[in-house]
């Protein structure tokens, strides 16, 4: 529904007006997914020039605030990055499917480690924790003779961005695609290029059409989010004959699962490739807290990313670093990978279950991610949460693509995935 306009922005200036849309989302009474007026409704109700509100809306845009959805008109973005007043809690009685790793129980237990890394305090374990991403990233065929450990994906994908692009470049990413990456671009100022994608990954003839007039892509070999597709060898070899046509592209794969994926891992990024980087997270393996993220690129974009890391700091303090490396150099570390990988995909696959017994169309094929298409992911969630699940809706930025809901299975029983596919059916039906 439309924003009332007369009691929600007010301003002469495109900065005062781009000042009260702000301070309208971080009050509460602007949310995100509000509706906009159009540039020359909202000239009109402030009396003011419509190139001063476009001025406004474009600052908006550029700072990731807004988005514009063509016929759906201008809107809060979805996650703006505006702290809002107040975080509406998830209810006690609510459970939370949006969480992409296991219960706590299941975790790796950090004091098994603690002691021992407290016992070598001071020093540094940053070569030792290279060496060992180094390691994993040799094992799934990855050739990148430079690796290091950042703070979290999120920060690794900002560093790479930002030691290449400039705001306004375009960068290609799937469409229905991660709101992290999204998140990203958005925050350098990034313009995204949507691209198509099935069960088997982005396709080949769309990244095609887009390579001419982007300046990077990220793209996702396995597990992605929200789908769960999964690139296999023939995928991953259109994609690879694609990128050589324009050498110069700067190339990400993202790897949101990492070593959980439990399927394998097809590299995108052929040996000798100027302006490449593989960002690998561990946060469904680690959890949140000590969610690190290995980066692996080629040697330009290393040295600028290091070298930004050296001046500005990192999310990754020392003391994190050899929490990390103890934890997955851990005698228990692999019966903990496979556990979790075991673990996450039997309650994938009995979730799929529930849902095409009842008829439901349901896809994902790593990791915890559960993808079911719906045109009104709004109104699904609405639906589910008003019977107690809180599930993550997803609408694709070009109305072609697929919109849908994204459930994570990683805190499902079999009781509850029943139940969870008998809720979602009468509201698919409804």
């Amino acid at each position: 529904m439309e924003i009332s306009v007369a009691s929600r922005v007010s301003g002469r200036r495109a900065n005062d007006i781009s000042d009260s849309i702000e301070n309208a989302i971080r009050d509460g009474r602007l949310t995100p997914g509000s509706k906009l007026p159009t540039v020359r409704a909202l000239a009109e109700e402030l009396a003011v020039s419509p190139s001063t509100v476009s001025s406004a809306y474009r600052y908006l845009r550029q700072r990731g605030v807004i988005s514009t959805h063509g016929r759906g008109g201008t809107r809060v973005h979805q996650r703006p990055p505006i702290k809002a007043r107040e975080d509406t809690p998830v209810p006690a009685d609510v459970r939370d499917l949006t969480r992409t790793r296991e219960d706590d129980d299941i975790l790796p237990a950090l004091s098994e480690v603690l002691h021992d890394v407290a016992d070598r305090l001071p020093g540094s374990d940053a070569p030792r924790l290279a060496e060992r991403l180094t390691k994993e990233f040799e094992a799934d065929g990855i050739e990148a003779p430079l690796v290091t450990a950042m703070g979290s994906p999120r920060e690794a994908l900002d560093r790479v961005l930002e030691s290449h692009l400039l705001p306004g470049d375009k960068v290609a990413m799937e469409d229905p695609g991660s709101a992290e990456i999204a998140d990203v671009l958005l925050l350098n100022g990034l313009e995204p290029v949507a691209l198509g994608m099935d069960e088997r990954g982005v396709l080949p003839g769309d990244l095609a059409a887009a390579l001419p007039r982007i300046a990077a892509c990220v793209l996702t070999p396995r597990g992605q989010d929200p789908t769960g597709a999964v690139m296999d060898l023939e995928r991953a070899s259109e994609i690879r004959t694609v990128l050589r046509t324009e050498p110069s592209t700067l190339v990400i794969e993202w790897d949101p699962l990492g070593p959980v994926a439990g399927v394998p891992y097809e590299p995108l990024t052929d040996p000798g490739r100027s302006r490449w980087a593989v960002v690998r997270s561990y946060e469904a393996l680690l959890g949140s807290r000590l969610g690190i993220a290995a980066l692996g690129a080629d040697p330009v974009t290393m040295a600028r990313v290091e070298g930004r890391v050296e001046r500005l700091g990192s999310t990754l303090p020392g003391l994190l670093r050899r929490v990390v490396d103890e934890l997955l150099g851990h005698p228990s570390a692999a019966q903990r990978l496979n556990l979790s990988t075991r673990t996450q995909a039997s309650r994938r696959i009995a979730l799929l279950a529930e849902l095409r017994a009842r008829g439901i169309q349901a896809r994902g094929q790593a990791g915890p991610f559960v993808w079911v298409p719906t045109p009104d992911p709004a109104a699904t969630v609405r639906g589910m949460l008003g019977r107690g699940w809180l599930i993550s809706g997803v609408e694709a930025v070009v109305p072609e693509h697929e919109s849908g809901v994204r459930i994570s299975a990683a805190r499902l029983d079999p009781r509850t995935s029943r139940n969870l596919a008998d809720d979602l059916l009468e509201v698919l039906a409804a």
